[in-house]
């Protein structure tokens, strides 16, 4: 039991909903670097610096900034209520990012749709939020596999759907993490794949 705890905490860190949008700018950059200039092209690293700035590192100040105001009481955001700011100060720097992306394309346009739908994904969760909590990780993990599926279908990448599959397997352990540490329950958990993949499918619809 102790070994599935830590197995579940592990992957609930490392698949941390903050950390998506880095990943699928990785993954994008790993599988057809042709789209940023090359894997080795310099933009890259600024591009790679960015993201991870705007969507991790200044979301993560800002809720600690929060903890120690004493607005949230505790850094981990588990109840509803400490939930509301955290949503509030994350969304703005993501759709920061986003306005930023779709104006000035210096990103592919598969990564500005994912951006958007992570978004939008975001602020439906705030929204769903003043009812029922909402498990952020399966948000980012819904999200995840939708966009591994969007670019499946637009583009014939080598190996992607084994890659898709990957996703799945993802999404699936980290549902039962966060079900196996008792942070949610089982309808915030489904809720949570469901948000993430419709805020997807709603940036897909607005791109195309």
């Amino acid at each position: 039991m102790i070994v599935l705890r830590f197995a579940a905490n592990l992957l609930s860190v490392v698949f941390h909903p903050l950390f998506i949008l880095t990943y699928i700018l990785l993954f994008l950059i790993w599988v057809n670097p042709y789209a940023f200039g090359g894997s080795d092209h310099p933009q890259n690293g600024l591009l790679i610096i960015n993201v991870v700035i705007l969507t991790v590192i200044l979301p993560l100040i800002a809720i600690v900034l929060m903890r120690f105001m004493n607005l949230i009481d505790s850094i981990k955001i588990e109840k509803k209520e400490d939930r509301i700011a955290p949503y509030i100060s994350t969304g703005v720097f993501y759709l920061w990012l986003s306005v930023n992306a779709y104006f000035t394309g210096i990103f592919p346009t598969v990564f500005t749709v994912f951006a958007l739908g992570t978004t939008i994904a975001l602020f439906m969760a705030f929204v769903v939020n003043i009812i029922h909590k909402v498990s952020l990780h399966t948000v980012g993990a819904g999200g995840l596999v939708t966009m591994i599926f969007i670019i499946m279908v637009w583009h014939s990448y080598e190996s992607i759907e084994t890659y898709f599959l990957l996703s799945i397997l993802i999404a699936g352990a980290l549902g039962t993490a966060r079900l196996l540490l008792k942070a949610h329950e089982p309808y915030e958990v489904y809720l949570g794949y469901a948000i993430g993949v419709l805020g997807q499918l709603a940036a897909f619809a607005f791109f195309y």
